[in-house]
């Protein structure tokens, strides 16, 4: 049995998402 999971998700100007086993999710609205 094969699971998939997607997520849809949009990023922050001043978020760098560069390695590729690590997610970070946030409610915060001013990132510096």
């Amino acid at each position: 049995m094969k699971i998939t999971e997607e997520i849809y998700a949009y990023g922050h100007k001043n978020v760098l998402g560069i390695h590729n086993t690590t997610i970070e999710i946030t409610k915060n609205t001013n990132l510096t």
